[in-house]
């Protein structure tokens, strides 16, 4: 439920005029499901960060951050950062961003 809210707030991002999944949106899934860690995959999750898509994390079946060593490491390098999104009257979501 979460994750297709998020979805929506971002479509233009995510979707072309066909309907189609945008490359974005190939990437975000890559990043989020079939890749492995290490430098290739953090290279994949900066270019996603930076083409402005606010990678939405720690939530139900979203990547942990407590658990992924690449996400730590971008972290540490002072290349990301984690912010807190209200998302309703008493919710909030916490997003990677890149660091300003």
């Amino acid at each position: 439920m979460a994750l297709k809210r998020i979805i929506e707030d971002c479509r233009h991002l995510l979707v072309d005029e066909n309907n189609r999944n945008t490359q974005l949106l190939q990437d975000y899934f890559a990043v989020r499901s079939t890749m492995s860690y290490g430098k290739e995959r953090r290279a994949m999750l900066l270019s996603v960060i930076e083409r402005g898509f606010e990678f939405p994390v720690n939530g139900k079946h979203l990547i942990q951050t407590k658990r992924d060593p690449d996400i730590k490491k971008l972290i540490k390098q002072g290349k990301i950062q984690m912010v807190n999104k209200k998302t309703g009257m008493k919710t909030k979501r916490t997003h990677l961003v890149l660091k300003k």
